[in-house]
């Protein structure tokens, strides 16, 4: 039971220090998908759950000029 608590804990850990970093701009998708230890689809559903912006609206800007 301990060690199901503390793997259950250090997996939510990874998991909010992955999205701090994607949200800083530290790391990229992959990355953070790597530091939390799933895969980019499980990932991409923790951040739509948690309504959490990751891309930055500098980049967005700049990527819808690059396309104009």
């Amino acid at each position: 039971a301990v060690r199901r608590l503390l793997y259950k804990s250090l997996q939510m850990w990874r998991e909010e220090y992955a999205l701090k970093l994607l949200t800083e701009g530290k790391i990229t998708l992959l990355k953070a998908a790597e530091v939390a230890g799933s895969d980019v689809w499980e990932l991409i559903a923790k951040i739509k759950e948690k309504k959490i912006q990751w891309i930055g609206d500098e980049s967005i800007e700049h990527d819808l000029a690059a396309f104009r």
